[in-house]
């Protein structure tokens, strides 16, 4: 992999760090993180309807790796998508940006669409949509989570989702939505 070059950059004396590829910094302080511009990062969606009953916090069962870069760095040894499980483990620590979405397939029924991402089985972040007088015009509620966590090895980030209507509601297939995804952003 090569870098673009500016056409001054040539201009200009080599400094100490000029033959130092990237791929030569294997750690951060001591903690592999980078590694050819990969860091920590996976996501994972759903590929069908999933019925949600109604008053249940109900944990969505996610079907497809879309990525899995710590899977890719340890060569299959050790991956952060776990679709059986319906979780992300997390395998280095840090700050990561946490991202969740969910598509509600009917806005009539209920007040409340939830969204929760949770940590360890604990409640992290939330979305709530409220659903009826004054919301006339919402066609599909849509919840959505983006949060920076602190997050340390080991902790497993999972996707609840809660309605009201009274019977089962599904959630739909849009895109790669539903979806749940967790990127490194930095050091803790």
């Amino acid at each position: 992999m090569s870098f673009r070059r500016d056409a001054l950059d040539m201009l200009r004396g080599k400094g100490p760090d000029a033959d130092v590829k990237r791929t030569d910094a294997d750690s951060l302080n001591g903690v592999p993180l980078l590694r050819g511009g990969i860091f920590c990062a996976a996501k994972m969606r759903r590929e069908t309807l999933q019925s949600i009953p109604s008053g249940a916090d109900t944990l969505v069962a996610f079907s497809t790796k879309i990525y899995d870069n710590w899977d890719r760095e340890t060569k299959g040894n050790e991956k952060m998508v776990d679709t059986g499980a319906e979780k992300i483990e997390i395998r280095r620590a840090g700050i990561y940006w946490v991202s969740a979405r969910v598509v509600w397939d009917d806005p009539n029924g209920g007040n409340i669409r939830q969204l929760t991402v949770k940590v360890n089985g604990g409640v992290m972040c939330r979305a709530q949509g409220w659903i009826g007088t004054g919301n006339a015009t919402l066609s599909l509620p849509t919840c959505e989570v983006n949060e920076p966590l602190a997050l340390v090895r080991g902790d497993d980030l999972s996707m609840t989702v809660l309605h009201d209507r009274g019977s089962n509601l599904n959630i739909l297939v849009e895109g790669e939505t539903p979806y749940l995804a967790a990127t490194w952003q930095a050091l803790t």
